[in-house]
């Protein structure tokens, strides 16, 4: 399975200085799978949000994703975050984890352990387990932004040891923060929902492995986003695991 798929056009930032860069020498990825449409997301979609501004959440640094399914848009209200691409994401984490099905909200700790995305104790507990595991060293820095178009310098240090000796793939995405809904229909009609780090798109733009690689990831931003509540996110994981092996987050404009 591809946990890599190409990212739809994800437009106009403000630069950030040149050469500014983030450094993860152990972060731990937390994704959460969700959807307007589910009345029991709300929870988790908050739980997400005060773990991806806490500077350390269970001692480990976090890189907090939340992806928005399409399986509830049939059912009264068409969440507009969501994409199949993230159905498709969620659906590669049911298979290699001998799932049964889909669900939301789920959370998903480095691509290893899943559970209800609004458990706390167990989130608690994943990442503390997560932040031991060593990783690939990921550097992620902007490199240029002109216009709507955005290069990102990606840099990865030699993979541990990956399960079954895996190939694992060198993913790019865009998050955005401060988002807000008012639902009309639905299951959660009424309501004023809140976001953050919602992801925008992710692609694969290569391999990492044995030998440090440097790599660039070109990105045409949307002019819908705000520029000062974007991520980048890079993604070391097992092309059939899922299991994730390295991770660095870049705020693309310093606020």
């Amino acid at each position: 399975m591809l946990f890599g798929p190409h990212m739809q056009n994800v437009s106009q930032a403000g630069a950030p200085p040149a050469g500014s860069e983030i450094v993860n020498s152990a972060p731990v990825v937390v994704e959460l799978f969700t959807s307007e449409g589910c009345s029991s997301c709300p929870p988790a979609d908050a739980l997400l949000a005060r773990i991806s501004k806490s500077s350390s959440f269970a001692g480990a640094q976090i890189i907090a994703i939340a992806e928005h399914v399409d399986y509830f848009n049939s059912l009264g209200w068409a969440d507009p975050y969501s994409k199949k691409q993230f159905t498709a994401r969620q659906q590669g984490y049911v298979d290699a984890m001998h799932l049964k099905e889909v669900y939301t909200p789920q959370m998903i700790v480095d691509g290893r352990t899943g559970f209800l995305g609004h458990n706390e104790a167990a989130a608690r507990a994943a990442i503390a387990s997560a932040a031991k595991a060593p990783k690939a060293t990921v550097k992620v820095q902007v490199d240029s932004l002109k216009g709507n178009a955005l290069t990102l310098k990606v840099d990865v240090g030699t993979v541990p040891a990956t399960d079954a000796g895996e190939m694992a793939d060198l993913l790019v995405g865009i998050t955005e923060d401060n988002l807000r809904s008012s639902v009309t229909s639905g299951e959660n009609a009424g309501r004023k929902l809140a976001h953050m780090r919602v992801l925008r798109g992710i692609k694969n733009i290569g391999v990492a492995g044995k030998a440090t690689i440097s790599e660039t990831a070109n990105v045409t931003l949307q002019e819908a986003w705000k520029k000062g509540d974007l991520y980048a996110i890079v993604l070391v994981q097992g092309h059939d695991s899922g299991h994730i092996y390295g991770a660095a987050q870049l705020e693309i404009q310093k606020k």
